[in-house]
């Protein structure tokens, strides 16, 4: 088994559990009931998205010009009461600051966690807007217009929306867990060397996602590290090597076991 569903199986019949070297901690093998597996390479062989360019402002989408602009893209089922309070910080630290977030089609699931949002946030709770979800080409102009992209804790991003948001060159505040599940997007940002992003405690968390907000210069950077490195995030079959070459001899050891 390997990364689609983030965690172990728990089921003794399962052998390997194939994850990725700068993805996991070093006593990651007492997470897992399978034998851990640590291939060099990114386990994906991702296109590297486009966007439609057909929405260029923040307003076309409904949203408050000339404010800054925090994006959420996880699912909201990802928002653990832990988010809550980073949320809280940003909006507190930053006057000019907006969290914008992707709604889901179960709308009570969208109005449960609003009425938790007011419960934590207070009147804060108003510069927190949701935005029904898109279309894959209208939600990369939607990330395009974004300041920052935050990553939520515990459960946070994988692939798609990690690199969605590095494709448009918008920097990711992530605060990595313990877990697979909460580490995806500081393993990718480490990949290319971008390391601005990555938060050490809570309080990290929202210094960096205030001043990235405000600071244009580090997202240039950004962008840059991306275009620098983009072979090794996007159409990399690097993987599909590895991939193959473990199979293989998997297959021979096995087989040989069995003689």
């Amino acid at each position: 088994t390997t990364w689609g569903w983030p965690v172990t199986s728990g089921i003794p019949a399962m052998d390997d559990f194939l994850s990725w070297s700068e993805l996991e901690p070093g006593d990651a093998d007492a997470h897992y009931s399978e034998r851990l597996v640590r291939l060099s390479e990114m386990p994906t062989v991702y296109p590297r998205p486009r966007a439609a360019g057909k929405r260029h402002s923040a307003a076309e989408f409904g949203l408050p010009e000339g404010r800054n602009l925090y994006l959420c893209i996880q699912n909201l089922r990802k928002y653990h009461p832990e988010f809550d309070r980073l949320l809280l910080g940003i909006l507190d630290a930053d006057p000019r600051g907006v969290i914008v977030q992707l709604g889901v089609p179960q709308k009570y699931i969208c109005a449960a966690l609003r009425e938790r949002q007011q419960r934590a946030l207070g009147p804060l709770a108003e510069r927190v807007l949701t935005v029904d979800r898109l279309p894959g080409p209208d939600y990369l102009d939607l990330l395009a217009c974004a300041d920052v992209v935050l990553d939520t804790p515990r459960y946070g991003g994988g692939a798609n929306t990690i690199l969605d948001a590095m494709a448009m060159g918008v920097p990711t505040v992530s605060l990595p867990g313990e877990f697979h599940r909460g580490r995806w997007c500081a393993a990718v940002s480490q990949r290319i060397g971008w390391r601005e992003g990555i938060a050490s405690d809570p309080a990290d968390y929202i210094r960096r996602a205030v001043r990235l907000a405000g600071d244009g210069d580090w997202r240039r950077d950004l962008a840059q590290c991306v275009r620098d490195h983009a072979d090794r995030l996007f159409d990399n079959t690097a993987y599909v090597g590895e991939l193959d070459a473990w199979f293989t001899e998997t297959i021979i050891r096995d087989r040989g076991s069995q003689a």
